[in-house]
């Protein structure tokens, strides 16, 4: 109490305490770093302990166990982390999303050093129900939400970056503007759907995601086999040339034919669907 001066110990057995945020249920969540690999997300409760330095799921610094914890990754006859990170993310703060974005509003969001990412964290009924890591690609040392919901992060070399909502629709949103506004039947709309979602199956809108298979944001006009995807057959890598109109009307009627060995799978697409898929491709790719 800064008033009376009058305190009392809330908790014991925290190491290294780096944020602290009450949220709106007034439950107190505290992050803290551990010693080599455990940094914790930590639920406070009165009279808690957290059992440093008898417990860590964390090691000494030469890789060896931890010299006093009395059983190796385990918090048996302690009050257990919530939520730990191994190996460590080098824990710098927490907060919680309000005011920021409805799909985020409620969330914990927790940043980082050494993993140079925010890490959003969906509590539900007492559980962590996802962790989604959100690569910032710089040291973050302080996260805070401004009066005007958007969030700064104060990083590496005193710089500030600012995180604030997407004004630009998802890819998916913008795909559906297309279909909504191609001048066709309401049927036939409902089946480049149907198309388009067996593509994406396999295949991503947003340009860079080619994990699964390239990405079809920016093929209208990519030069052929030329993303970041692994697997281009050996057909597909020895052609030359860019994806317009002919090619992507042969490559989707008949894939073997055009690139045998390719992982492409033929889709026994019509050609109205071959057309309508291509020009849906096309205007994906032109400026808006």
């Amino acid at each position: 109490d800064l008033e009376s001066g009058a305190y009392r110990h809330l908790s014991r057995g925290n190491r290294n305490v780096q944020g602290i945020v009450v949220d709106r249920s007034d439950r107190i969540w505290a992050v803290e770093h551990g010693p080599r690999g455990g940094d914790e997300l930590n639920l406070i409760r009165p009279g808690g302990n957290y059992g440093w330095p008898l417990a860590t799921l964390g090691t000494r610094y030469n890789t060896l166990p931890w010299p006093t914890a009395r059983q190796l990754g385990r918090h048996d006859d302690f009050d257990g982390p919530f939520f730990a990170w191994v190996p460590s993310i080098g824990i710098s703060n927490v907060l919680q999303i309000q005011g920021f974005h409805p799909s985020w509003d409620g969330d914990l969001l927790v940043s980082s050093l050494m993993a140079q990412s925010l890490f959003r964290l969906r509590i539900r009924d007492e559980k962590v129900l996802f962790v989604e890591p959100i690569e910032i690609r710089d040291r973050i040392r302080y996260a805070h939400q401004h009066s005007d919901g958007r969030i700064a992060l104060w990083v590496s070399n005193a710089r500030l970056i600012w995180v604030t909502p997407s004004e630009t629709p998802s890819a998916l949103a913008h795909v559906e503007a297309l279909i909504e506004g191609a001048d066709v039947s309401e049927a036939r709309r409902a089946d480049m759907r149907t198309t388009l979602q067996t593509c994406l199956e396999c295949h991503a809108l947003e340009p860079g995601d080619d994990q699964a298979g390239p990405n079809l944001g920016d093929v209208f006009g990519r030069r052929v086999a030329s993303t970041a995807f692994a697997e281009y057959s050996s057909a597909l890598r020895g052609r030359t040339g860019r994806w317009f109109e002919d090619e992507l009307r042969a490559f989707l009627s008949d894939p073997q034919s055009y690139a045998p060995g390719t992982t492409m799978p033929g889709a026994s697409l019509s050609e109205e669907q071959v057309d309508d898929l291509v020009d849906l491709l096309r205007r994906l790719n032109e400026p808006e």
